[in-house]
């Protein structure tokens, strides 16, 4: 075992209970030492939080936590990182599958770089093999592409052992990835770290946006490797001005604004049709009006969710063009 810094895992479910053995087992098969598990089970009918206490890993701290409404996986993430003060947090899937050594490389990545601000380690997931076909990768971080889109990085390619170097990423998918719990709660708006209005899909991306606002980095480590299903059942995408917003058939998708890329607005409101102050969306794919009206929130220390441009957005250190990816010194 290794010791180092305490790891809360924060895993939030719904209908997952025919996922939580596998997960939970690997969770307790980690290398990494101190552990703790916090499960939020978001309005399940299929006995979610019964298999979570079923199958809690002896000797780690755990916790359950049941929610009398489906707030989603930003919403139940927001409850689960209200229950530990760990110092570091692994936001995991219930369909994920952690290698034994994933949460210490990871680790080791985060601080490995004392010259970086490190908010943020996504490892290199991996789909499940099937039929003897060959294995596909489902995510190594996430990019920024030049019209805002947000893409997770060798999703649905043959794993040939592409994306095979550490690098400074745009993101991390919030499937499996590690993030410092100084860096979530600088990037919080009003004591909220993901925004719950995303409900359950590209919340790691708006988050990953207020991380790079505030000067966090986001790094990549392909030795920590994670298998992770992607359920594609009942879903709807909807294109909008900054990529595609995955959302649940039963919800509506909120459209994002190309205007304010740091921080997507941060508004549910409605749209207007143009804005000159808006960048062209040639390229993007849009199907939604292209900026949102409303304002956004404050952020601590009295920077303004606005304050950046799409021409004056910078990652730390480098203009966009160079930072799709950077490897590391």
């Amino acid at each position: 075992m290794s010791e180092g810094p305490a790891v809360a895992v924060c895993i939030v479910t719904h209908d997952s209970a025919a996922d939580l053995p596998d997960c939970l087992q690997a969770v307790a098969a980690q290398s990494h030492r101190p552990l703790e598990i916090v499960v939020v089970d978001c309005a399940s009918q299929d006995g979610s939080m019964e298999a979570a206490r079923a199958h809690a890993p002896a000797g780690i701290p755990f916790q359950a936590v049941a929610l009398g409404e489906n707030l989603g996986f930003a919403g139940g993430m927001n409850a689960a990182f209200a229950r530990t003060r760990a110092p570091f947090v692994l936001t995991l899937n219930a369909d994920a599958r952690p290698a034994p050594d994933y949460v210490s490389r990871l680790l080791s990545r985060a601080l490995a770089h004392p010259d970086l601000r490190v908010g943020a380690v996504a490892g290199r997931l991996v789909r499940p093999a099937a039929d003897g076909r060959p294995r596909l990768l489902d995510a190594c971080g996430m990019r920024l592409t030049r019209t805002w889109r947000h893409l997770d990085r060798g999703s649905g390619e043959v794993d040939r052992g592409q994306w095979s170097s550490p690098e400074r990423v745009f993101g991390a998918t919030g499937a499996a990835s590690l993030f410092r719990r100084e860096a979530l709660d600088d990037a919080a708006v009003e004591g909220e770290i993901f925004d719950a209005r995303f409900h359950t899909f590209r919340e790691d991306a708006e988050l990953c946006f207020r991380l790079r606002e505030r000067g966090w980095e986001v790094l990549y480590e392909p030795a920590a490797v994670a298998e992770h299903r992607r359920s594609t059942a009942d879903r709807c995408r909807i294109a909008t001005c900054c990529g595609s917003i995955t959302r649940p058939a039963a919800t509506s998708c909120v459209p994002c604004c190309r205007r304010s890329p740091a921080t997507w607005e941060r508004s549910a409101g409605s749209c207007c049709a143009s804005d000159p102050r808006s960048p062209p969306t040639v390229g993007c794919g849009a199907t939604a009006p292209s900026c949102c009206a409303g304002g956004g929130r404050s952020r601590p220390g009295g920077r303004s969710p606005r304050a950046r441009s799409t021409a004056g957005f910078k990652f730390r250190g480098c203009h966009y063009e160079g930072c799709l990816s950077m490897p590391l010194s």
